[in-house]
C-alpha cells in the first residue's frame, strides 16, 4: 500500500475465516483532506533517487519498469531547484510519483503522492520523442510546484484557485531553467500562456470570458463562493492557470529574482500548514516594501480586469510618440459589453535616441474625455520606442502606422531573440484582431523567415508556424476552390526547412520502403530540442499538405505496409501491438491513418481490421491510436463506432478509456468529413452523453465539444437553439447552462467574420506572390491600422 506518508507499522490477522492486513502511517502534517491518496498495488520495488535527504520514488507497472528513468531525472532536479528558489525545504521524507493506466485527470498533485496517467510520466527509450518528454517536463514541474503552492500553502475556497494553479503554472517556467538558458525558457512561457490567455481553447474566448468573468466575479473581485462540483469544475479556467502565472512572471520580471524570492518565502513561511486570501499576496499586510506595494498593484489589475491589454504606439508629431492604452479585443469591433478598464504596467524598452534600455511604470489612467496616454516627448528618432522588450508586461503591443518603421529597424538594429518573437507575435495576433493587413504581416514574415533558418531556427520556427497558421484559416470543409495556392505557399515553407534539418538517419538506414523512412521520421528520433523544433514545423507542414492534397501513391503505400505488417501476419485473437512491433511507436497513428484513407477497396477490409483490433486491444496507448485512425475515416459509420465507444467506455475497460477521450475527439475535429453528422449526432445524443458521462466531466465536455465544433452553418446554429429551448431538456436543465453551447456559436461567428473581412487579404497577398514580385509595403492608413 502506498500513500503520502511512510508505512510506520503492518499487522496481519484474521477472524471469521477472513484475513486483513492493518497498514498504520506516520501523523501528517495539518493540511487539506482532497490532498489525500492511497494506492493499493503489490508491484515491485520503484525506481528510487535521494535528493536533498528527500527519498524520491517512481512506481510504474511492471511491465514498464524500465520507462521511469526520465521522471525520475526531472523530479530529482524540480525538488532540488524550487527548494533553492522558494527558501524552504520540502517538508515530507519522500516524494512518490505514481504512474496509472487509466486516470481521468492528467495528473494530481497529492502530497508526497503524485498521481499521474502513465503517458504523462514515463518514457519508453526505444520510442521515446521530443515532444513527448516537454509535455512529461512541464507536467511534473507542475505537480512538485503544488507541493508549495497547494499543499504547503493552501487556498481559503476554490474561488481563489489561482493561488494554488498561477503559482503551480509559473513554477513549470522555473523547472524549465533546469533544461535550457533563461532567454529560451521566457520565450517558451511567455508565448504559451499569453496565446491561452489571448485565445483560450479559441477564438472565440474572449467573449465566453466577459460572460464567465461576470458569473464568477460579479463585481469584478474573486468573491463568488462555487458549491457545487460543476461550479467548482468551472473555476479552473484559464483565470486560475495561464492569467495567474503570467501575472506572477510580471511581478517576478519587475522585482528582480532576490527580492521576488524573498517576499516569496516570507509569504511561505507566514501561512505554511494553513490557508491564504488572494489578499494576502496583493495587500500591504506582508510585504511593507514599496517595490513590492507597486507590483502588487500590477498584479491586482492583471488578474481582476477581463482579458489583456493592448499598447497603441502613435506618432502624433515629428518630436512625439504617444502610448495609449486599451483592452485587447479579438476582432477588433466585437462588442463586448465592459466599461474600458486600465492596467497598470511596468514597461521596458529601448529609447531610440539615448540608445538606453529603460524602465517606465505605466500610470493608472482614468476615464478622460480625451485620450490620455504615457508621451514620450522630444523623440527625434527615425524609429518608435520598441515596447516590452523581454516580454514583463502582459500585454500585446500594436505600432499602428509604425509598423513599417519598425520593420526597419530590423535592417539597422539587432534585436534580442526573445524581443524579436515578441514582434513576431504581436504583429500576427493585430492582423488576426484586424488592426493589421494581413499582406504587411506576411510580406515582413517572408522577409525574415530565410534569414532566421539560417541564423536561428528557433525564431524560425516560431515565425513559420506563425504563418502556417494563418494558411490553416483561410480553408474549411466547405471553401476548396483555394486549395492550390494555400499549398504553393506550403511547399514554399516547407522547401525552406527541409535543407536545415539534420536528422540521425542509422537507426533506418538499411529500409527500403520509403514510406518506412517517412513513419521513422514522423517518430521525432531527433537528437535535440532545437533540432525538433524545426523538424516538428517540416512535419506539421507536411501533414496539412497531405490533408489539402492527398498523395496517393503514399497512402497505396501505407495501404501495402499494412497489409504486410499488420493484416496478414496478425492472428484472429492477437493484438494489433503485438504484431506491428517493428513500427515506430510513434508513427503508428499515421500509419494506421494513411492505410484507412487509401483511395481503394481495401481501405474498408483494413478499417474492418482495426475496428476488430480495437475490441480486444488492451494497451490504452495502443487502443488510442487505432480510435484515432477510425476517427479519422471519411465514413461515417465508423466515426459513429468511435463515439459510441468512448461513451460506453467507463463499463468496457478494455475498449477506449475516458483518459483517451479528449486525443480522440480532437482526432475527430481534425476530420472535414461528415461534420453535419456529428451535430445530429449530437443533438440526437444529449442527454445520453449526459447521463453516461455526468460522473466525469472531463470526458463529457470533450465529447461534447468535439461534435459541436461540427457546426457550419446557419441551419447548424438554429438545430442548436432549438434543442436548447425544447422541452426534452427539461430532465437535465444543467445541459443547458454548459459553456460549450455559446463557445460553438462563438466560434462560428469569428469564423464567419475572418472569412469576410481577411480572407481575400490573405490569398491576395499569395496570388500576388506566386504570380509577380510585390511592390514594397506602404505606409498607407488603407493598410494599416489608423490610430
Amino acid at each position: 500500500m502506498n500513500s503520502e506518508f511512510s508505512e510506520i507499522d503492518s499487522i496481519t490477522g484474521s477472524e471469521a475465516r477472513l484475513t486483513w492486513n492493518i497498514t498504520k502511517f506516520a501523523n501528517t502534517p495539518k493540511m487539506s483532506s482532497y490532498l489525500l491518496a492511497l494506492v493499493v498495488h503489490a508491484w515491485e520495488g520503484p525506481d528510487t533517487i535521494t535528493t536533498n535527504n528527500v527519498e524520491i520514488r517512481v512506481y510504474a507497472h511492471p511491465s514498464k519498469k524500465g520507462q521511469t528513468a526520465y521522471a525520475k531525472e526531472i523530479a530529482s532536479k524540480a525538488l532540488s531547484s524550487f527548494e533553492q528558489f522558494f527558501g524552504v525545504k520540502y517538508p515530507l521524507p519522500k516524494l512518490d510519483l505514481f504512474a496509472v493506466a487509466r486516470y481521468e485527470e492528467g495528473a494530481m498533485e497529492n502530497w508526497g503522492l503524485m498521481i499521474f496517467k502513465e503517458r504523462w510520466l514515463l518514457v519508453d527509450p526505444k520510442h521515446e520523442s521530443v515532444s513527448e518528454k516537454i509535455q512529461i517536463r512541464n507536467t511534473i514541474n507542475h505537480e512538485i510546484g503544488h507541493q508549495w503552492f497547494g499543499n504547503l500553502v493552501t487556498m481559503n475556497w476554490w474561488n481563489e484557485i489561482w493561488l494554488n494553479e498561477g503559482f503551480a503554472d509559473f513554477a513549470e517556467f522555473l523547472g524549465r531553467l533546469s533544461h535550457m538558458s533563461f532567454d529560451d525558457a521566457v520565450i517558451e512561457y511567455l508565448l504559451n500562456e499569453r496565446n491561452k490567455i489571448m485565445y483560450g481553447e479559441g477564438a472565440y474566448a474572449q467573449k465566453r470570458m466577459v460572460e464567465d468573468f461576470k458569473q464568477k466575479y460579479p463585481d469584478g473581485r474573486y468573491n463568488r463562493y462555487p458549491r457545487t462540483p460543476i461550479e467548482i469544475r468551472y473555476m479552473f479556467d484559464m483565470h486560475a492557470y495561464a492569467k495567474g502565472g503570467l501575472g506572477i512572471f510580471s511581478i517576478f520580471k519587475a522585482l528582480g529574482p532576490h527580492r521576488f524570492f524573498t517576499n516569496i518565502k516570507a509569504y511561505l513561511d507566514k501561512h505554511k500548514y494553513s490557508t491564504s486570501h488572494s489578499m494576502d499576496v496583493l495587500g500591504e499586510d506582508l510585504f511593507k516594501d514599496q517595490l513590492w506595494i507597486n507590483a502588487q498593484k500590477i498584479l491586482e489589475d492583471h488578474l481582476t480586469n477581463i482579458g489583456l491589454p493592448l499598447l497603441i504606439v502613435s506618432h502624433p508629431n515629428e518630436r512625439q510618440y504617444r502610448i495609449t492604452q486599451k483592452r485587447f479585443v479579438y476582432p477588433q469591433d466585437q462588442p463586448l459589453a465592459l466599461p474600458q478598464k486600465y492596467w497598470n504596467l511596468e514597461l521596458y524598452f529601448k529609447n531610440e535616441d539615448t540608445k538606453k534600455l529603460e524602465t517606465r511604470q505605466f500610470p493608472d489612467l482614468k476615464p478622460d474625455k480625451k485620450e490620455k496616454g504615457l508621451i514620450e516627448r522630444n523623440l527625434i528618432s527615425a524609429f518608435p520606442p520598441i515596447i516590452n522588450m523581454d516580454g514583463r508586461a502582459y500585454t500585446r503591443v500594436c505600432y499602428g502606422k509604425n509598423w513599417p518603421l519598425v520593420f526597419q529597424a530590423f535592417r539597422f538594429a539587432r534585436f534580442p531573440l526573445l524581443t524579436r518573437i515578441l514582434i513576431y507575435d504581436d504583429l500576427f495576433s493585430m492582423a488576426a484582431a484586424g488592426r493589421v493587413n494581413y499582406g504587411i504581416a506576411l510580406e515582413f514574415a517572408y522577409s525574415r523567415l530565410k534569414k532566421d533558418v539560417e541564423s536561428d531556427q528557433r525564431a524560425f520556427q516560431h515565425l513559420a508556424n506563425m504563418v502556417k497558421e494563418v494558411l490553416d484559416r483561410v480553408l474549411n470543409s466547405k471553401d476548396r476552390a483555394n486549395v492550390d495556392v494555400i499549398y504553393k505557399a506550403l511547399d514554399e515553407l516547407f522547401k525552406i526547412t527541409k535543407g536545415e534539418v539534420v536528422r540521425d538517419k542509422k537507426s533506418y538506414a538499411k529500409k527500403s520502403n520509403t514510406y518506412e523512412i517517412q513513419l521513422m521520421e514522423i517518430a521525432e528520433m531527433k537528437a535535440s530540442e532545437t533540432e525538433y523544433r524545426l523538424a516538428h514545423t517540416r512535419e506539421k507542414l507536411l501533414n496539412f499538405m497531405d490533408q489539402l492534397q492527398p498523395n496517393s501513391s503514399k497512402l497505396e503505400d501505407a495501404k501495402q505496409l499494412y497489409i504486410e505488417r499488420a493484416f496478414n501476419p496478425c492472428k484472429a485473437d492477437q493484438q494489433l501491438s503485438e504484431c506491428v512491433l517493428d513500427i515506430p511507436f510513434g508513427a503508428r497513428e499515421k500509419f494506421y491513418t494513411d492505410a484507412i484513407l487509401s483511395e481503394s477497396d481495401d481501405n474498408e477490409m483494413i478499417a474492418e481490421h482495426l475496428s476488430r483490433k480495437l475490441e480486444i486491444e488492451t494497451d490504452i496507448n495502443e487502443a488510442e491510436k487505432i480510435a484515432c485512425a477510425l476517427a479519422s475515416s471519411k465514413k461515417w459509420k465508423y466515426q459513429e463506432m468511435i463515439l459510441n465507444d468512448l461513451i460506453q467506455s467507463l463499463s468496457r475497460p478494455t475498449r477506449v478509456s475516458l483518459q483517451s477521450v479528449e486525443k480522440v475527439m480532437k482526432c475527430l475535429k481534425k476530420n472535414g468529413e461528415k461534420k453535419s453528422h456529428r451535430v445530429d449526432y449530437l443533438l440526437n445524443n444529449t442527454q445520453h452523453i449526459y447521463r453516461s458521462l455526468k460522473g466525469s466531466q472531463n470526458a463529457m465536455i470533450a465529447v461534447y465539444k468535439g461534435l459541436v465544433a461540427g457546426v457550419q452553418s446557419e441551419d447548424d446554429i438554429q438545430k442548436v437553439k432549438e434543442k436548447l429551448e425544447s422541452s426534452e431538456l427539461d430532465e437535465h436543465p444543467e445541459i443547458r447552462k454548459l459553456q460549450f453551447w455559446g463557445e460553438a456559436v462563438e466560434e462560428y461567428n469569428i469564423k464567419t467574420y475572418w472569412h469576410a473581412h481577411m480572407k481575400e487579404d490573405v490569398l491576395e497577398f499569395y496570388r500576388k506572390r506566386f504570380s509577380a514580385p510585390l511592390p514594397p509595403v506602404r505606409n498607407d492608413p488603407a493598410h494599416v491600422d489608423g490610430e
